[in-house]
Order: C-alpha cells, then sequence, then structure tokens
C-alpha cells in the first residue's frame, strides 16, 4: 500500500476541528447575515408583505436570483404553505453584472445589502390569531474564484398576527444597500481552548517580519486583512518508488476574515530508509480568480533532489492575456520501469535514476468568453542512470540497466526534446478549483524535434486531449465528475521517456506515475461526491466530501489495440476542502497490482 506525502495532516486536522466550536452567529460557514420582517399585522382579505433581507460582507457575491447566478449559484426562497395565506413571486432587486473567473464568463449576482420582498394575501375567511411563517433558503456565497458552501433549504421564521383592527400598507419595492466598511467574519476568539493548543489557533502577529515575507511569498496585496496560523504535524509517507518515510513539519496557512484559506507554506524534514535523510518545502498560493501557483522542492540523500513549479496567471491587460508556466528539476534515483505496453507485470519491475529538467511557457489570449487560446514551447533534457545499492537490498529488485528489459529500449543514453505548441480550452465551468457544474475541454497538439536521430526519427507530433463534465443538483452537495483523457504519439519508437503514460493522483488513480508506458494512451473516469458537513478546523469551514470512483485506462499502440488489456480500476476518495481552494485530497483505488494510497495538499480538481 502506498501513502501520499500529506496525508500527515489529516489526524491533526480532525483533532483542531475538535476544539473549534461556534461563538458567533455569523461564523465563516455562514459569513451572510439574514433577517426576516415585515408588517407585523394584516386584516383578513387584505395583502401585506415579508422582507427578506440578506447582509452580505463586503468582498463576498452572493448568487443572482434563480437561474441568472453562475458563480455563485442561484438564490432561490421557498414561501410557506399555510390555509388560507397566498404567497407572490418573490420579487428581487436587480443583479449586478461580473466577470468570473477572471473574463472567463459572465455571472449575475447581490452585494451588501439585499432587500427581497415576499408578498401575500390574507384570505377573508382566515381567523384571528398568530401565525408562524416559515421560508426555505437556498443561496450560496462566494468569491469571483469561486463558491463556498452552498446553503440549502434553510429554515428562516417570523411571526404574523391576523387581527380585524389592522391597518392597510402598501407593499414597498425591493431594494439594494450598503454595509459598513468594517462588517465582516470577526477572528474567533479561543479563550476556551486549553492552554498547550492556543498556539494553534491564535494568528501570528501580522507585524512580525516573518509574516510580512509570507505574505510576499503569497503575492498578497497591500491592504489584503489576511491572517497566518501555525500547525505543526508529522510526516509519515511510504510509496512503491519512494520507500518509507518519517519525520516531522510546520505549515502555516494564509486566510481572509471570513475563513476562505487562499495560502499554505509547509517546510518538513524525515528520514527515509532509502536515501536516509531529506527536507522539502511547500508553497501553495490563489492570490485571485485564474492566478495562483504550485510551488515544492524537495532534497535528500543519494542525490535526489525534485524542485518544481507550475504558475498560472490569466489576468494581464485586463484580463485578455494569460500565461501558463510548468518547471521541474529532478533527479530521483529509485526510479520505477515495468517495461513497455499494457500486458507488463508488476515483477518486472526494475530501479534507475532517472534526471530530468523540463519546461513549458504556454502565452493565451482570452478573445471570447470561456475560450482560451495559446501557443507554447518546451524543452525536456532526460538522462537515464544506474540507480544506488539499498535499491536492490532493500525493495529485492533490479537494476534497470541488469535486466531484460534493456532490449531494444530506447532511450538509456537520455537526450533532449523541444515543442512548439498550440493549445485551445474551453472552460465553463462554475470555478477552477472543487467545481460542481459545468464542462471543461483542452486539446494539445505539438511538434516536437530529438537532438538526435533515433531509429532514423528526428521528430514526432503529439495530441493531447483532455475534458470534464461535471453535473450537481441544487444544493451542491452531490456532484458527478466524467473524465476523458487521450495521448496520441505519431511513432512508437521513441525513447520510453517521452512516450505516453497512465498512473497518478491525475490519471489512473489505482498506480503510481508512470507505471504503464506506450505509444499512445486512453483514460476515463466516473466520480460520485458527496458533501456530508462543514466543520471548523482552526476557526475557518472545512467541507468533508466522501467519494467513489472507476477509473478506466490502457496504455496502446505498437502492436497492440485498445481493449486488449483495460484496466478497470475502481476505488474511493476523501476530500477536505477549504472552498474555494486549498484541499487535502485522499483517494484509494484497487487495480492490477493491488491497493494504492495517492492524496495530498493541493488546488483540488
Amino acid at each position: 500500500m502506498l501513502l501520499s506525502r500529506f496525508t500527515r495532516l489529516l489526524m491533526l486536522t480532525f483533532l483542531c476541528s475538535s476544539l473549534s466550536t461556534v461563538v458567533s452567529s455569523q461564523t465563516p460557514s455562514k459569513p451572510i447575515a439574514i433577517t426576516i420582517d415585515g408588517s407585523k399585522q394584516v386584516s383578513p382579505g387584505e395583502q401585506s408583505y415579508v422582507t427578506v433581507q440578506f447582509k452580505i460582507p463586503k468582498g463576498i457575491w452572493m448568487g443572482a436570483q434563480g437561474s441568472q447566478g453562475r458563480t455563485p449559484p442561484g438564490t432561490k426562497i421557498k414561501t410557506p404553505k399555510i390555509a388560507g395565506f397566498t404567497f407572490g413571486t418573490p420579487q428581487y432587486p436587480e443583479a449586478v453584472e461580473e466577470w468570473v473567473p477572471a473574463k472567463l464568463g459572465k455571472t449575475k449576482v447581490y452585494k451588501e445589502l439585499v432587500q427581497v420582498i415576499v408578498p401575500f394575501t390574507v384570505g377573508s375567511n382566515v381567523k384571528e390569531g398568530e401565525y408562524n411563517l416559515n421560508f426555505e433558503l437556498s443561496y450560496t456565497p462566494g468569491y469571483n474564484a469561486g463558491r463556498l458552501s452552498t446553503h440549502n433549504n434553510e429554515v428562516y421564521s417570523t411571526t404574523i398576527r391576523v387581527s380585524n383592527s389592522a391597518s392597510n400598507v402598501s407593499v414597498p419595492s425591493p431594494s439594494l444597500g450598503e454595509v459598513s466598511s468594517d462588517f465582516y467574519v470577526k477572528p474567533k476568539s479561543f479563550d476556551h481552548v486549553p492552554n498547550a493548543f492556543k498556539f494553534l489557533f491564535n494568528p501570528l502577529n501580522e507585524g512580525g517580519g516573518f509574516t510580512k515575507a509570507l505574505h510576499k511569498i503569497w503575492l498578497d496585496k497591500p491592504g489584503h486583512g489576511k491572517s497566518v496560523r501555525f500547525m505543526p504535524f508529522p510526516f509519515l509517507s511510504t510509496t512503491n518508488i519512494t520507500g518509507s518515510s518519517a519525520g516531522m513539519g510546520a505549515s502555516f496557512f494564509n486566510a481572509t476574515k471570513e475563513g476562505t484559506m487562499t495560502a499554505v507554506f509547509s517546510m518538513s524534514a524525515y528520514a527515509n530508509n532509502l536515501i536516509g535523510g531529506a527536507v522539502g518545502v511547500q508553497a501553495i498560493s490563489c492570490p485571485g480568480a485564474y492566478h495562483n501557483y504550485q510551488f515544492s522542492a524537495f532534497f535528500g540523500g543519494e542525490g535526489y533532489r525534485d524542485i518544481s513549479l507550475d504558475y498560472e496567471n490569466f489576468t494581464y491587460a485586463n484580463s485578455l492575456i494569460g500565461v501558463d508556466v510548468t518547471f521541474r528539476s529532478l533527479n530521483e534515483p529509485r526510479m520505477r520501469f515495468f517495461g513497455i505496453g499494457a500486458f507488463t507485470e508488476e515483477e518486472d519491475e526494475t530501479a534507475y535514476e532517472k534526471t530530468q529538467l523540463n519546461g513549458i511557457l504556454d502565452l493565451y489570449v482570452l478573445p471570447v468568453q470561456n475560450l482560451r487560446i495559446g501557443v507554447g514551447v518546451g524543452y525536456d533534457n532526460y538522462d537515464v542512470g544506474i540507480s544506488f545499492d539499498d535499491v536492490i537490498d532493500t525493495e529485492e529488485i533490479s537494476f534497470l540497466q541488469e535486466s531484460p528489459l534493456t532490449s531494444g529500449l530506447i532511450g538509456l543514453d537520455g537526450g533532449t526534446a523541444t515543442s512548439f505548441r498550440a493549445n485551445i480550452i474551453y472552460d465553463h465551468r462554475d470555478q477552477e478549483f472543487a467545481p460542481s457544474r459545468g464542462f471543461f475541454a483542452k486539446m494539445t497538439v505539438a511538434t516536437n524535434s530529438l537532438s538526435e536521430d533515433i531509429e532514423d526519427i528526428s521528430s514526432y507530433t503529439s495530441l493531447d486531449v483532455d475534458m470534464r463534465q461535471y453535473f450537481s443538483g441544487p444544493s451542491q452537495k452531490l456532484v458527478v465528475l466524467m473524465r476523458a483523457g487521450l495521448s496520441l504519439k505519431s511513432e512508437s519508437d521513441l525513447p520510453f521517456n517521452l512516450l505516453s503514460s497512465l498512473g497518478g493522483p491525475a490519471s489512473s488513480r489505482a498506480y503510481d506515475f508512470e507505471r504503464y508506458k506506450g505509444q499512445h494512451s486512453a483514460f476515463g473516469s466516473a466520480e460520485m461526491r458527496y458533501t456530508f458537513f462543514t466543520i471548523p478546523v482552526l476557526g475557518y469551514p472545512m467541507s468533508i466530501e466522501m467519494g467513489a470512483f472507476v477509473d478506466v485506462g490502457q496504455v496502446f499502440g505498437d502492436g497492440t489495440a485498445f481493449g486488449d488489456e483495460l484496466n478497470v480500476d475502481p476505488g474511493i476518495s476523501m476530500r477536505m476542502i477549504n472552498k474555494p481552494n486549498v484541499g487535502l485530497i485522499l483517494n484509494y483505488a484497487y487495480g492490477n497490482d493491488g491497493g494504492y494510497f495517492t492524496g495530498g495538499i493541493g488546488l483540488p480538481f
């Protein structure tokens, strides 16, 4: 069984959640204050009204009426059913139109103080007395980056008195207003927390040099109003490639007053049974809609090095131009290879040292809503070395260079590949991370040149397609995700590092990275997720989701037809997400090699 290096936070996170308690009616999970009022008395046979008031903190949106809202989803008011009372259609004020996310579509939202009027008429035969009116409200707070937790059919009540002596009233019009600049979710007081745990809850001093440095790392603008929390964690990990690790680390979380985490910075030190000691840092930040990065750097014995960066920013030139940059410098002395093709066996596992330096720079224009068109360049320098003796002694496997798998294998001498790319992206999801509705598709065509002719091949063409469709109901609690991926290469006689592959948390989750390699690869997945509840963690709302999925995939080509050895791998997942950004994901899937865990902290799909 294989565990991600980041599942170490899971146990401590639940401990912290059990110590957090709600100390006021307005919380990070419920930032919008709602009151229901209206005319207190009405005569039989007369008309009256109820006012539903939404008080929305500055900087937060609420979805407009019904289908007008996209991000966040629309607001709905379900009126009571009482004999003798006839309720009219709720009257909403005019919503505000906004671009979301970052010029990739329009939505209508409400801001600040929103007064919705619900007219009703009392029948002439209704008896005098007090009547309790229960309204069911469905609404979602959020930002331009995405929605927070959806509140579905929450009951809010008011009392009306039917009296023959009541005066007639006129029904007012719906309206918009402003809230004061200090209206936001106040930071929580954790006086009730035992002294031994208070350091986990109290924010760090915002005037300190270390805190200021973190905000610079996270690209926070002046006046961001965010606070930083500290959390130590045990480091426990075991994977097929990296071996077993144990150590300690520390994380720093960045969050808004309303409780949305926008960034994390982690440091860790651990001992590994194969490479000895190792240290690492990780930084994740999402300072704005479609502007985010993920960076990590890990170093250890036997020359281990893994530095990676993924940065995207689609906010240039009034959000009409964007850039997407990926970079990785890797020296992995424990890398595994099982052979090429769909019929490879786990028993054929070998080890080698993989050294790779690659990067991609894509430039985009956003000509119309939801569409991105881009061109870019790529660079990939790779080398294959001999692994170290502890891999043989501890794992009882052989070196790749000493196995029969080298027969006819291309790429053992390393090389360089450069590429020119063209991309088309259509994105109609309701948000980039943890979406619940909409369609996403990306197609990349590239022409790739090799540093030297290999088997009389100096270049090849590749096609990669990624498609995702999200479905959900009004409550956003149940989400169904359908995914499909395709990778095609025009040549089969390529260095094995450049072939298509399957395996990893974004692909076939029952296998490690690059478990299967071949000329082409195809992947499909059906997944169902359900949000059970939202709990406060360090005062911030974390949605707990459970899911089930089936991943289907295969590498094929060079004599193997698609469907000859199709892998069908069921699994389950748990997601702890501070919407709309940072999340902790843990997956377990079962495949040809047995059970496999994947997961970690990141910006979840």
